[in-house]
């Protein structure tokens, strides 16, 4: 086929065919929100011995097997990791991150594994359950005030 005959057909379909729509941004879900949170927060705790709030709030971790944000970040410009050489001698590790959250994971890998299938799981029933039947009275209500509505 002539590579001309090509390009009118070509043009004919664009022609003819519907322009693209453009899609809205999802609105911002706060169970998704709380969902991706608490597995976060599940995996720092196992692998930092701290929660997600401490991990990142607090300068130091507390002891020598809990590492704050600020310690990662020191040790990888060359500062002290706030690491108690001592402490993790006599645990039969290095004093070092890695040596440390290996030793946290293999402490907490069970209840992390059980946390990162229940907390899923949780959340879809949660979700299954608050779905608009239940939420539209609120809904009702809200509007009341001069929201317009609730959406989970």
């Amino acid at each position: 086929m002539p590579k001309r005959a090509q390009t009118k057909r070509r043009r004919a379909r664009a022609q003819t065919s519907q322009p693209s729509r453009r899609r809205s941004k999802p609105a911002l879900s706060v169970l998704n929100t709380l969902e991706s949170a608490a597995v976060a927060n599940a995996v720092v705790q196992a692998t930092t011995g701290l929660d997600l709030y401490s991990f990142f709030t607090h300068p130091t971790g507390g002891s020598s097997f809990n590492i704050s944000a600020k310690e990662m970040i020191q040790s990888l410009v060359g500062g002290s990791a706030g690491i108690y050489g001592p402490s993790a001698k006599s645990a039969g590790i290095a004093a070092t991150i890695p040596a440390v959250m290996g030793r946290n994971l293999k402490k907490n890998v069970w209840p992390m594994a059980v946390q990162l299938v229940a907390i899923p799981v949780g959340f879809r029933i949660a979700k299954k359950y608050l779905r608009k039947p239940l939420i539209n009275p609120v809904n009702r209500m809200v509007r009341q005030v001069g929201i317009k509505e609730v959406k989970l």
